[in-house]
């Protein structure tokens, strides 16, 4: 990438913040969420780059920077642990408001179930309000 494009993707990356706090402020809570994502994804693109074969997957952009790609630096697998999982509970929120057109109290649930580790991926019954994923879906459902 050269300089030109990586300024263009840190731009564009800046403006997405600043829709996202936008739409925050005026209750859109899914564009927040959605514009935050997107903020991040160009981020990160104008820190790690092209990709080698066109353009970059989400998950393989995230894998990519967390793994220190961007830098010279040698780090450590652990040492963007915390990053990843927020990076990755984004992208997952970002899926659940864009195409399982999840409320903004749905996303709530979501969030709180990242934070707090009530997501599962083990398919079996969950308590009221648990936030829960199966393996055969990518969105999440709220136990009701």
């Amino acid at each position: 990438m050269d300089a030109g494009e990586q300024r263009r993707r840190w731009t564009n990356a800046k403006e997405r913040l600043q829709a996202a706090q936008l739409c925050y402020d005026q209750q859109l809570y899914g564009e927040s969420i959605t514009r935050s994502y997107y903020a991040c994804y160009q981020a990160m693109w104008a820190a790690v780059g092209d990709p080698a074969l066109g353009l970059w997957r989400h998950g393989g952009l995230i894998n990519e920077f967390c793994r220190g790609r961007w830098t010279t630096l040698t780090l450590l697998p652990t040492a963007l642990a915390a990053l990843r999982k927020k990076l990755d509970d984004l992208y997952r929120l970002r899926i659940a408001v864009d195409y399982a057109a999840a409320s903004a109290s749905h996303t709530s649930r979501i969030w709180l179930g990242c934070r707090e580790g009530n997501i599962t991926h083990d398919g079996a019954p969950h308590g009221v309000g648990v936030v829960r994923s199966e393996p055969w879906n990518k969105f999440y459902a709220v136990q009701p």
